[in-house]
């Protein structure tokens, strides 16, 4: 291998671990499939079309094949007139026949129905999809804190090489007399304190990464690196209505709306062709005809409502109330939004500033470390306020790194609450 290619692998191995890295956003959709919700949509959309189905077997024609033998005790005679006998009616009876009927027009009631069938099979959809959408602020709280906790332990463990090289001129001090045996031992001592702390670090990470496993379906990452979002949208100045919350109250204003339009439905006329044939002893139609024969009939038949005794009108009213407690519930949910949103802009102000702060603090205690460094090694200053110093460091270090995590957390909770992200 020629140093030239050994150069560019090495130069490519930071970019291919970031392309390896899971993504905030390659979560969310995981959780989504993984979500045992994602199956109610499907189930939501098939029940829908199955209903359609059976509300568009109105406009079929409706057959209905019927039959019935009977004995009667009594039936009608007639005495002979003028010569002429009139037959005897049978008290058994027979008839077996066939009733078709057809709507023609039903006042609208199954274009209604089929309407109302899809909103409400809408409205299950999307509410599905604002449930799946509340994952996100579980998945952002497990992934942030990874982050955070990871970023902890790269702190520590960089302090903690930092004391393992600085401990080499302190054992040479102490077998050398200039350093008493207490200043290496009290260099241990935070080395081992330190071991403790990222062994604790590793447990909660273990955990965090298990529940975000668990969440998502994705075992690889247990182990697999994450990495925080480098491209954010700008924030708006204004509220956009982007929530999946939104579709909702207007699909269920939708689906009053519908309802409404089905219950003046059933004040209009409704129009249907029938027939009606079959077997008989004797005919239904002509009582003198005793012997077993054919008959029929068709025709159309009207039905319009006369009375509803105000049915139709408190209906209405009734989808009027609901429409208004939905508009109650709109804007209930906006302001708890623009609260939300007022306390997350004033936290990402705050950070901003922090973290302007934090720079310049890790800049000067550095430089306060390295001259405590230089003091211990010339008998100035304890091994006991150098490690006081490098405690300063590594709480100042931790602090900038939490914040830093913390200010793109609160970036990626605002563009979510705002159904940016």
């Amino acid at each position: 291998m020629t140093p030239r290619f050994s150069h560019l692998i090495l130069c490519l191995l930071p970019v291919l671990a970031q392309a390896q890295s899971i993504t905030l956003k390659q979560c969310y959709s995981d959780a989504y499939a993984h979500s045992p919700l994602a199956d109610q949509a499907a189930l939501a959309r098939m029940s829908a079309i199955l209903q359609d189905k059976n509300l568009a077997t109105r406009w079929m024609p409706q057959l209905n094949l019927s039959g019935q033998v009977s004995y009667q005790s009594d039936v009608v005679t007639f005495p002979e007139i003028g010569g002429i006998a009139f037959p005897d009616i049978p008290k058994a009876q027979y008839r077996a026949g066939l009733d078709i009927q057809q709507t023609i027009y039903d006042g609208g009631a199954t274009k209604q129905a089929r309407t109302i069938n899809e909103l409400q099979s809408e409205v299950q959809v999307q509410t599905t999809e604002t449930d799946l959408y509340r994952i996100r602020e579980a998945i952002n709280q497990l992934f942030f804190a990874l982050c955070i906790t990871e970023r902890q332990k790269e702190v520590l463990a960089t302090v903690q090489n930092d004391l393992r090289t600085r401990r080499k001129p302190v054992e040479s001090g102490v077998k050398n007399g200039v350093l008493l045996p207490g200043n290496l031992e009290s260099l241990d001592k935070q080395i081992l304190q330190l071991d403790q702390q990222m062994l604790q670090l590793d447990a909660e990470i273990r955990s965090l990464r298990a529940m975000l496993a668990e969440w998502t379906g994705r075992q690889d990452l247990r182990n697999a690196p994450v990495g925080l979002p480098d491209s954010l949208p700008a924030l708006p100045d204004s509220l956009p209505q982007l929530r999946p919350e939104y579709r909702l109250f207007d699909l269920q204003s939708q689906q009053l709306d519908a309802s409404a339009e089905a219950v003046l439905s059933q004040a209009r006329p409704k129009v249907a062709a029938f027939a009606q044939g079959g077997l008989a002893q004797p005919n239904p139609y002509n009582f003198l005809k005793t012997e077993f024969g054919g008959y029929y009939m068709v025709g159309l038949r009207v039905n319009v409502p006369l009375t509803n005794w105000g049915q139709i009108g408190r209906g209405r009213e009734l989808f009027d109330v609901q429409k208004s407690a939905l508009d109650i519930r709109k804007e209930q949910f906006e302001q708890g939004l623009v609260l939300s949103l007022i306390r997350d802009r004033e936290q990402l102000t705050v950070l901003d500033s922090l973290i302007s702060r934090d720079e310049d603090i890790v800049a000067i205690q550095e430089s306060i470390v390295k001259q405590a460094a230089a003091q211990m090694e010339n008998g100035v200053r304890t091994i006991s306020e150098y490690l006081s110093e490098v405690n300063a460091l590594t709480q100042a270090r931790l602090q900038q790194e939490i914040r830093r995590v913390q200010q793109v957390q609160a970036r990626v909770a605002l563009l979510t609450r705002l159904g940016l992200w």
